[in-house]
């Protein structure tokens, strides 16, 4: 089956965390609190074992990311390149939320974006695109693949996400600010797009074609 795209001369033609990773409140014997993602194990302390904010993940409200899946989403984040008008995107959105994997979602709307999605993509011109921990997966719609690939990095088959989770709504893939002015931004290139991602250890498990 071939993946569904949109091509980005048609986007054109459209026109168009800091992360809070806490999980174990730990209050010692003189009653200072700290906060750990390694489960404690000294004596006389008390330990309240939290969930994770979804502010981990921008624009997820204040549901909760269960402790279960908060390692899998810090080390492995998926990230889904979108823009508006698109079933194929739309589709994609829609198998994400189905399965329970939070994401950020990158909107293609301006000239600046498609700009800076073509050096995301290695220059490719279609439309959906999803990476997981940086790593792309076949562009375009493609379940299959796209469901091999979430396998690998651990999220669960089924949803484990609450009832009143709040996905993220998409964001401008360049901020506006760093689109209406020359140069570098705040992270460091002329694009207003964040450091390329530090990529985790290969997984042994990956099938051929697909590795972290």
């Amino acid at each position: 089956m071939h993946p569904r795209t949109i091509p980005l001369a048609m986007v054109l033609a459209l026109l168009l965390a800091p992360s809070a990773w806490a999980v174990y409140k730990v209050v010692g014997p003189d009653g200072h609190v700290t906060f750990t993602d390694i489960p404690p194990s000294r004596a006389g302390e008390q330990v309240q074992h939290l969930a994770i904010p979804a502010q981990a993940q921008r624009g997820q409200g204040a549901s909760l990311i269960p402790t279960e899946l908060a390692p899998v989403v810090r080390q492995y984040p998926v990230v889904i390149y979108t823009t508006p008008q698109c079933p194929a995107c739309d589709d994609g959105i829609k198998f994400l939320r189905a399965r329970g994997v939070p994401y950020t979602d990158k909107s293609i709307t301006t000239p600046a974006d498609v700009t800076a999605y073509k050096r995301v993509s290695h220059g490719s011109e279609t439309l959906p695109l999803l990476t997981v921990a940086g790593v792309q997966v076949r562009v375009g719609f493609d379940p299959a693949a796209w469901g091999q690939a979430l396998t690998v990095a651990g999220y669960p088959q089924r949803s484990i996400l609450p009832n009143d989770f709040t996905f993220a709504t998409p964001e401008p893939l360049v901020p506006t600010a760093a689109a209406s002015r020359p140069g570098a931004d705040q992270a460091g290139n002329a694009d207003g797009l964040p450091a390329s991602p530090v990529q985790p250890p290969p997984n042994p498990k990956a099938p051929p074609g697909f590795q972290f």
